[in-house]
Parts: C-alpha cells; sequence; structure tokens
C-alpha cells in the first residue's frame, strides 16, 4: 500500500464531510456546495484566488477544506491528496495545477458509514475539475445516475 495512502486519515476526513454535509437538511432536494478536503500535503504546494493571486504561503494546509474556485499547484516533487464529500479520492501529482469549478451535492444522512464501507457515492454531486496543467489520479465510488464528475483542460 502506498505511503501516501492512509486509511486513518480518509476515514476521520470522511466523518468530518460526512457531518458537515448532513447538517444540512435531509428533506431537502436541492443540491448545497459540496466540500473538498485537503488530506495530504508532501512537498510545496501554492494556492491561488480566483483571480490569480497567489495566497499566503500557509493559507491552507491539511484538513483545511479548499473553496471553490481556489487554485492549487504542486511543485516539482511534491503532492496533495483531497477528498471530496461524495466520496472520490484526488491526488495532484508533482506540477499540477487545478481547481473545483464547481461541486454540488445533494445533502445526506452520514450515519454511521466510514469511507472503506461506501460502495457508491452518499448522495447525487455535480463536480467540474478545471485542470489548467499536469496530472490528476482519481478513484471515485460508484456515481449515481444522475451524477456527473466533469475535467475540463485545455488539451481536451
Amino acid at each position: 500500500m502506498s505511503q501516501f495512502y492512509k486509511p486513518q486519515i480518509f476515514m476521520k476526513t470522511f466523518a468530518l464531510i460526512c457531518m458537515m454535509i448532513g447538517l444540512g437538511s435531509l428533506n431537502a432536494q436541492q443540491a448545497e456546495n459540496g466540500t473538498l478536503i485537503i488530506a495530504k500535503i508532501e512537498g510545496q504546494v501554492k494556492f491561488y484566488k480566483a483571480d490569480g493571486s497567489e495566497l499566503p504561503a500557509n493559507a491552507y494546509g491539511e484538513g483545511d477544506i479548499l473553496p471553490i474556485g481556489v487554485s492549487a499547484e504542486t511543485g516539482q516533487g511534491a503532492s496533495m491528496l483531497g477528498i471530496l464529500s461524495n466520496g472520490t479520492l484526488m491526488t495532484m501529482r508533482e506540477k499540477t495545477r487545478m481547481k473545483i469549478g464547481e461541486f454540488k451535492q445533494t445533502p445526506f444522512d452520514p450515519g454511521n458509514q466510514k469511507l472503506s464501507d461506501l460502495q457508491e457515492e452518499p448522495s447525487t454531486s455535480d463536480v467540474t475539475i478545471d485542470l489548467n496543467v499536469g496530472s490528476l489520479i482519481i478513484k471515485t465510488k460508484k456515481l449515481n445516475k444522475r451524477s456527473n464528475l466533469d475535467i475540463h483542460s485545455p488539451v481536451g
């Protein structure tokens, strides 16, 4: 198993995400903003506002929520692991710049669910990832039929 994959981190992070999403009205069928939590950072990762200006070096770290529209950029030999509230794991490899352009998710009741126990995403979601340069490794649970996971890149 990879040094970068730590089941304990994912279970704790997913529980936090579930609590945050689950706090919404459980009867509502309207999607709310989903969440991306930074689970692990190795090496230098820079963050940029939507207008392209660089944020301070300590703006975000492990355990923080990366807001929609904020870009992350990994340096030489660096990587960042994020977990989306729909159960998707996303690893940014070195020399990668990306942002979550849109992330809507139907609220759900997390109950006692653990990330490792999920066979499919906990609720319908619509995710758009803008990949400017570099590579991402995406590992997702089975998406609901009405869910979307789109990756936009300048090269297609």
